[in-house]
């Protein structure tokens, strides 16, 4: 595991922070928020995206309308519309993609845009619940 991709975030105000999985290749974490959707936040490589982009670098998915706009602070926004619909806010930062996901409310995307602000390396108090789950390989 490499440690530069265990990173988060500080949690949004009514959000939790829950440590989600780890992998060679990536690293995951839950912000949760009582009786509503919650963000996750997504930590990789940027060779670790296969998807097929762009000229312009975003993602082209078969039925699926997919949009990527500048969201300031080197952030961009990439929604989905297809059959679901969803929303990523991505940042590429210290040869990382650190991904949110995340609903389609405003504030979610106030949300996101504060974990991608806050990024930093997790502690070991963060991680000590991953030590309990299986390693994904």
């Amino acid at each position: 595991m490499d440690r530069a991709l265990l990173r988060v975030g500080e949690a949004p105000t009514g959000y939790v922070l829950r440590g989600n999985g780890a992998s060679a290749s990536g690293f995951g974490a839950d912000y949760e928020r009582p009786g509503a959707a919650g963000l996750h936040l997504a930590v990789a490589r940027p060779d670790q995206d296969t998807r097929r982009t762009d000229a312009h670098g975003c993602p082209v998915l078969p039925g699926v309308t997919v949009t990527c706009t500048d969201d300031g602070g080197g952030r961009e926004l990439v929604t989905y519309d297809g059959f679901t619909e969803w929303r990523e806010l991505r940042l590429r930062r210290g040869g990382l993609v650190h991904t949110v996901s995340l609903s389609d409310r405003p504030t979610d995307l106030t949300a996101a845009r504060h974990v991608l602000s806050t990024l930093r390396p997790a502690t070991n108090a963060e991680l000590s619940p991953l030590c309990d789950q299986p390693m994904r390989r």
